[in-house]
């Protein structure tokens, strides 16, 4: 059985894009806060294992082995999420960290059940999709918030780092899940934006708007969710 590090290391590469390309060693290493080279290591390690196909300077992906462990691994990861936040009333700065230790020792009988409980939801607390028994998964598409010109609005549908310091700073801006950002102005030189988050104007650095996906809402729509 892969350890823990392992399984960590396949669910970030599949969550970058590793399933259908590749995916470059620095932003495997920014996802789970690693050095490069503890990043280069395991990127050999998997390779050794058949569980992804690693060429240095152009990243890695993962292999069909590959791809069946992580997306297992990321449904668990992300119904218990969902549980913790769900049921269990956990801010959503804290189920990642929670789940990781959860999913390590969960089977998939255990896994089925709990999907049946929380009644086979489509996304984990931070909008990433959950992946369905046989692998299937379809993100909902958007744009990073810092692709909003001024003057242009976006529903919160995702936030792709999901370190709790990070959430913990987006939940305080009110950059949650289903919020709207209306973009006020924009720096060109350091990408630094001026938005208007449910009707409260807010500087954001960005390391925020590189964080955020957004749904593109037209002018008249009110940005709710279907």
């Amino acid at each position: 059985m892969p350890s823990p590090s392992v399984e960590q290391y396949l669910q970030s590469i599949c969550k970058l894009g590793g399933i259908d390309g590749r995916v470059q060693l620095k932003l495997v290493a920014e996802d789970l806060n690693v050095s490069p080279a503890s990043v280069t290591e395991m990127a050999g390690r998997l390779d050794g294992l058949g569980l992804c196909r690693y060429e240095p300077y152009r990243g890695i992906t993962l292999t069909a082995k590959g791809r069946t462990m992580a997306l297992n691994l990321l449904r668990k990861h992300r119904l218990w999420e969902r549980f913790l936040a769900d049921v269990l009333g956990l801010p959503w700065d804290v189920v990642h960290t929670e789940a990781h230790r959860l999913e390590h020792a969960t089977s998939d009988e255990v896994a089925e059940r709990l999907a049946a409980l929380l009644d086979n939801p489509e996304t984990c607390p931070h909008g990433f999709p959950v992946p369905g028994p046989d692998g299937e998964m379809t993100p909902r598409s958007g744009v990073l918030l810092s692709e909003l010109e001024p003057g242009s609005r976006g529903l919160v549908i995702r936030v792709i780092r999901e370190t709790a310091p990070l959430l913990s700073h987006l939940e305080r801006l009110g950059l949650t899940l289903g919020a709207v950002v209306e973009v006020r102005s924009r720096d060109p030189f350091d990408g630094a934006m001026l938005a208007a988050v449910g009707g409260v104007e807010r500087a954001l650095g960005r390391t925020v708007t590189e964080s955020v996906v957004v749904e593109r809402l037209q002018g008249g729509d009110p940005g709710e969710h279907a």
